[in-house]
This record gives structure tokens, C-alpha cells and sequence, in this order.
């Protein structure tokens, strides 16, 4: 079994390190577009912090959902 000190344990480091890892792997939504002219969208368009523009259909997205995050037909 393999042993290890930890008597310089920098636990802020530690934290950083995570953060910064599940940062890189993750996105920011900054701008969420619906269109002006429907009253009922079906799509939504999103631009993302590394740049790209991607769009979505809300019914998928609704879908999707697990249970317990408002997905009603889950829940029947």
C-alpha cells in the first residue's frame, strides 16, 4: 500500500486545481436569443464563452430533463 505525507498539505491548491479543471471542461452560456415574432418558440439560440453559437429545440430540451426538474411528461 502506498503511503503519502501530508503534513504540506495545501488544501486552497487543492481547491484551485478542481475548479480550475471542471472550468475547462465546462461552458458559459453569455446570450440566450429567443425570437421576437413568436409568441410560442420552438428554438432557442445560445452563444457559448469558447465562441461558438449553437441552437436548440425546447421541446428536446424539455424532454430531456431528468425527473424532478419540471419535465411533466416524466412525472405522469
Amino acid at each position: 500500500m502506498a503511503t503519502g505525507d501530508c503534513r504540506q498539505w495545501d488544501e486552497e491548491a487543492y481547491k484551485d486545481t478542481i475548479l480550475e479543471n471542471l472550468e475547462s471542461q465546462s461552458l458559459t452560456v453569455f446570450r440566450t436569443v429567443f425570437s421576437p415574432t413568436n409568441q410560442n418558440p420552438e428554438f432557442i439560440v445560445t452563444a457559448s464563452s469558447d465562441g461558438s453559437v449553437a441552437s436548440y429545440s425546447l421541446n428536446d430540451l424539455i424532454s430531456s430533463l431528468p425527473l424532478g426538474f419540471g419535465n411533466a411528461s416524466a412525472q405522469k
